[in-house]
């Protein structure tokens, strides 16, 4: 018997939404790395109920980004 993986939840269903963003602009935007779009993605989709998380990136110079 398999094991069916579980749905989203109502609120969760805008995950879905960050993969077939993702396809579309990674093609016009190449200049962005592909974990960052993501992120930059994440961001914009994500409902107001769902807590926040901020992720900085080290440059090369030693300096923290978002």
């Amino acid at each position: 018997m398999a094991v069916m993986p579980p749905r989203p939840s109502k609120d969760e269903s805008w995950l879905d939404q960050i993969d077939e963003w993702h396809l579309r602009l990674a093609k016009e935007l190449p200049e962005i790395e592909p974990h960052e779009l993501r992120l930059m993605i994440r961001s914009i989709l994500q409902p107001p109920n769902v807590p926040r998380r901020w992720l900085l990136r080290k440059t090369k110079d030693g300096r923290y980004v978002l």
